[in-house]
């Protein structure tokens, strides 16, 4: 929309800034000169309601593997936004497009998690040492509906990370706050061992008792079907303990023998159907369709 006069006042800036990087690195540096990922060029507005224009120097999605990617698309997006709200500029709104779309081959889905969070860092400025608070609104805009609706996605899984009203913890950690008790003990600590005899596990190498060994330290820790069947918590919210709404809540998990996810042992070809642990603790085939003469 700016037309002529927006290209040449870009091509200008960025000669301006090739210049003066070339000055500061001298002639056997022209290359790092160049523009790099994560640099930007701010230019006034033209043709649009914006005051300024931030272009941003972006990366290729293709040049390395997925990780190094959304780290460049991090490093670019957080540079971005530290520019807008830095003290040179101190713009105090910005409209953020789907920066790595297009030919920068970056997924929607992915792009807009990393953009979101990188909005949400500028607008606190938790790592920052010196905050200085001059971005106040970050709007989010895209002119296709796909992307759009990508960003509400992820625009409302930050919101319930971070927003106090949305955060959601587990109904047994809320009721065990909520419910919660000061118990007062006495000056002396020790003054209930000797009513009451505190034993703790000796984990040492010799062993005794080969039978309380193994139920104590390594049956709790073998894989068990009551394991499998119990549910995942009930999820509330943390400000105020109501229940979240079923699209928030943890998926149910498979049962032990209908419907289970993975198997650990054979079914069909093995001649054991199942297994069970012995009073030594060892693990003993049974199989209930061979009968003995």
């Amino acid at each position: 929309r700016g037309g002529r006069e927006l290209v040449e006042e870009t091509f200008y800036v960025a000669k301006e800034d090739f210049d003066k990087r070339q000055a500061d690195l001298g002639m056997a540096d022209v290359a790092q000169a160049a523009l790099q990922a994560g640099d930007t060029i701010i230019v006034s507005g033209r043709g649009v309601a914006a005051k300024n224009i931030i272009f941003l120097t972006m990366p290729w999605f293709w040049q390395g593997s997925p990780l190094d990617a959304a780290k460049r698309l991090r490093y670019c997006v957080k540079q971005a936004l530290a520019v807008a709200g830095g003290p040179a500029h101190g713009f105090t709104s910005v409209a953020l497009p789907n920066l790595g779309g297009g030919i920068f081959g970056y997924e929607p889905r992915s792009c807009s998690q990393i953009m979101l969070e990188e909005a949400i860092e500028a607008l606190l400025q938790i790592e920052n040492a010196s905050p200085t608070y001059n971005l106040k609104r970050i709007s989010m805009v895209d002119s296709r509906q796909e992307t759009a609706e990508e960003l509400n996605i992820a625009l409302t899984e930050v919101s319930y990370r971070w927003l106090p009203e949305r955060r959601l913890t587990t109904a047994a950690q809320y009721w065990g706050q909520a419910s919660r008790r000061l118990i007062v003990l006495p000056a002396m600590p020790n003054f209930f061992w000797k009513r009451h005899r505190v034993k703790f596990k000796k984990y040492h190498g010799v062993k005794r008792r080969a039978r309380r060994n193994y139920m104590g330290n390594v049956k709790p820790l073998l894989w068990r079907p009551q394991k499998v069947n119990q549910p995942p918590p009930l999820l509330v919210h943390e400000a105020t303990g109501e229940i979240a709404s079923p699209d928030r809540q943890l998926p149910a998990r498979p049962y032990f023998f209908r419907g289970v996810s993975h198997w650990l042992f054979p079914s069909k070809r093995s001649g054991f159907h199942s297994l069970r642990t012995s009073s030594k603790g060892h693990w003993i085939g049974v199989n209930s369709g061979i009968k003995r003469a």
